[in-house]
């Protein structure tokens, strides 16, 4: 069983890449231990009820930092939304056996992915 993150800014927004992310959680859980890195606090029964899905084993992390900081900076523009989940990813990177980003680019430091010890 490999660790696997998917990182993903805010599910809420309801688009084309919350549905690839939503749809990656539910192939992934049960097989592997999986965890959403986030920004945002998602509502996994309302996203499940929209996009079809049946998320459940997920452990959702998100940044200590980030409901104050997106309460006082316009997170909405996609650059700095985008840097604050890879400054995110980069700290915890190295806890998963892959990274996975389904929203914009993910460009952390290294390779995305290791070779599990398992």
């Amino acid at each position: 069983m490999a660790r696997i993150a998917v990182a993903h800014a805010d599910l809420m927004a309801k688009g084309g890449s919350e549905a690839v992310c939503m749809n990656a959680l539910e192939a992934l859980q049960g097989v592997h231990e999986v965890t959403l890195l986030t920004l945002t606090s998602p509502d996994l029964n309302e996203l499940n009820r929209y996009f079809r899905t049946e998320v459940r084993d997920v452990d959702v992390r998100r940044p200590r930092w980030a409901a104050l900081l997106l309460r006082r900076v316009d997170a909405s523009r996609g650059g700095l939304r985008n840097a604050l989940l890879n400054r995110f990813v980069a700290d915890c990177r190295d806890e998963f056996d892959l990274v996975v980003g389904t929203d914009d680019e993910l460009s952390v430091r290294g390779p995305a992915t290791t070779s599990p010890t398992d």
